[in-house]
């Protein structure tokens, strides 16, 4: 018997259930990257026998995609248990892109989905589709009307966004009203601190629960997140959730494994090496908003990255008049309009001379780049709120680190331990969940967002056995005892006095942060120096204690610190050697990481 089932197109049907992603079928052997998009496959072969479970009633979602640009055919079919043959898809396809289809499956029950696919050579030998493939097949059942439909999860990272900078930590000069609007709808945590100040590490230790030390991905070493590796998108991917990914590449792409645990991960818009890297916020807000608009009816887990705030600071001249204006800030010098990143890099070695008024309006340009970025976050909120998921979406707002505005003589990130690098905004906006209108001002870091963001929404955390912890009791009231943050540096290129260009490795500063309610203290291990900072006092970290302190306190500190070492030596490195892409590495370069 042969049955014509109903195919959905890409925006989503109305069900008088809701649906929940139960099972991703067949064996996924690796990650295929189509037009920026990347995607877990099946194994490069043409036909796929993939055993269905009792599927009845429930909606089977089909992705399929090539790199080569000439038509290809796909077939997709079913078998009952009765022996039917049920024909499900049959197109034609250009290549280049992903294709996805989601098709309601009859009341039957079913054995096994056969997918084929079939390259079509149009034209030329050259023309043709270069491995067609299928993505792995998602199924979407029923939800018992009985059964409490988990929250949705977004965590947004704005790369590089210092926490002074908000409203909702201090600022006065009104830069993110939207972003403070989400803050006092939610939680706050006050003390929030990266546990490295690059944007590699940062992002690997907020995925995989480790210090930067034990993942390894480090300054100076090309590797990635293996594949097989336990991150917080697996943990979502694990239990249900359809896990998705907005980023702008370089460091957060899928060169370097960020993928692992996604359905699809977009590395967003390639760039070239001669062109300044300005962010592209807009455009990487504009493709998650119109991924919502065409979601399946399931629970999802997105997360959605940018690095509109990262040098270089390429601002509209409306916004900058906007911050001079309420700063009270003149200024005639040459850097009116825009700051490069190898300008940052020539000020860190001391080949370039700026004035204090210089680095006042560089600071200002930062501001109106983070202006842009609040406008957008704005735009995004307010689409959660017309499609009706705001209030069931857990929203999670954090940077990966700070920016250095020669505070303590560099300027960027990368450089010191201070809190300028590494204080960052971490909030938290869940009705019903997340209290409304708290701030947590114990110390905190950007590793125990895994396991919170699992323990709110009710998964129990499998990172146990990792450094990273909860943060839930601290939201609940249930512990306001006092908590250490550790951060780590190694490869600082500022704070090597023999650095050479384009050897990240011969600098051995090797340093290590401890924050607790009182002090910070920072060692450097590699030539023994210290320092100590008055952490009510001194919040800034502009007075170094260090040479008047007590002698036990230091010794004390200097203890702990050793401790942590210690108890880092054992750790698993989770990374694996990559190959950095042409794409990838002209993005880092307009970044500054790479010469």
């Amino acid at each position: 018997m042969l049955l014509s089932l109903l195919l959905y197109g890409c925006t989503p049907q109305p069900h008088d259930e809701s649906f929940h992603l139960v099972r991703r079928l067949g064996q996924a052997t690796e990650n295929v990257l189509v037009d920026r998009e990347s995607r877990h496959v099946l194994e490069s072969k043409a036909i796929h026998e993939i055993d269905v479970p009792d599927a009845a009633g429930c909606v089977l979602e089909l992705g399929y995609g090539s790199t080569g640009s000439g038509k290809y055919e796909v077939h997709a079919a079913a078998r009952s248990k009765d022996g039917d043959i049920l024909d499900l898809l049959s197109e034609k396809v250009a290549g280049g892109t992903w294709n996805y289809r989601r098709i309601k499956l009859p009341q039957s029950k079913l054995e096994s989905l056969r997918l084929e696919v079939k390259i079509t050579r149009n034209g030329p030998p050259g023309n043709a589709v270069a491995k067609p493939r299928w993505s792995r097949p998602l199924l979407y059942c029923p939800v018992g009307r009985d059964k409490i439909k988990p929250n949705n999860v977004l965590l947004i990272c704005l790369d590089t966004l210092r926490a002074d900078r908000l409203g909702s930590y201090g600022n006065t000069l009104g830069l993110t009203p939207n972003i403070d609007k989400l803050a006092r709808e939610g939680t706050v945590f006050e003390h929030g601190y990266a546990q490295f100040p690059n944007t590699l590490a940062s992002h690997a230790t907020m995925f995989t629960g480790y210090y930067p030390t034990q993942h390894g991905l480090l300054p100076g070493t090309i590797a990635g997140i293996s594949a097989d590796e336990l991150t917080l998108a697996r943990i979502f991917a694990d239990n249900g959730y359809r896990t998705v990914a907005y980023t702008e590449d370089a460091y957060v792409g899928s060169s370097f494994g960020f993928g692992a645990g996604f359905d699809q991960f977009h590395d967003g818009p390639e760039t070239n090496a001669k062109e300044q890297f300005p962010g592209h916020a807009a455009e990487t807000f504009a493709r998650a908003s119109k991924w919502l608009r065409e979601r399946p009816d399931t629970p999802f887990f997105m997360f959605l990255h940018t690095y509109e705030v990262h040098a270089p600071y390429l601002p509209d001249r409306g916004r900058i008049k906007v911050v001079q204006q309420r700063a009270g800030f003149n200024y005639g010098g040459k850097f009116k309009f825009k700051f490069e990143s190898l300008f940052e890099l020539s000020y860190n070695r001391g080949r370039l001379k700026l004035t204090y008024e210089d680095l006042q309006q560089i600071s200002y340009l930062y501001d109106a780049e983070v202006m842009k970025l609040d406008e957008e976050v704005g735009r995004f909120r307010n689409l959660l709120e017309r499609l009706g998921i705001l209030d069931s979406t857990l929203v999670v707002i954090v940077s990966d680190h700070g920016e250095e505005f020669s505070e303590h003589r560099f300027l960027g990130h990368g450089e010191t331990l201070h809190a300028q690098a590494l204080h960052v905004p971490m909030i938290m906006r869940l009705p019903g969940s997340v209290a409304a209108g708290m701030k947590v001002g114990s110390r905190v870091g950007l590793i125990d967002l895994a396991p919170t963001l699992a323990e709110l929404s009710g998964i129990d955390s499998p990172m146990k056995q990792r450094p990273a912890r909860s943060l839930l009791p601290l939201m609940t009231g249930a512990n306001r005892g006092e908590r250490r943050v550790f951060s780590q540096l190694n490869a600082s290129r500022g704070s090597c006095k023999h650095w050479k260009v384009g050897d990240f490795k011969t600098c051995p500063y090797d340093g290590v942060a401890l924050r607790d309610d009182t002090h910070t203290y920072i060692r450097a291990e590699v030539s023994g120096d210290e320092e100590l900072y008055d952490t009510k006092l001194d919040p800034q970290e502009l007075h170094n204690l260090a040479a008047e302190a007590p002698a036990h306190l230091l010794a004390d500190y200097a203890q702990v610190v050793a401790r942590f070492r210690e108890s880092l030596a054992e750790g698993s490195l989770t990374s694996v050697p990559i190959e950095v892409d042409r794409s990838t590495e002209d993005k880092l370069k307009a970044l500054g990481y790479v010469e």
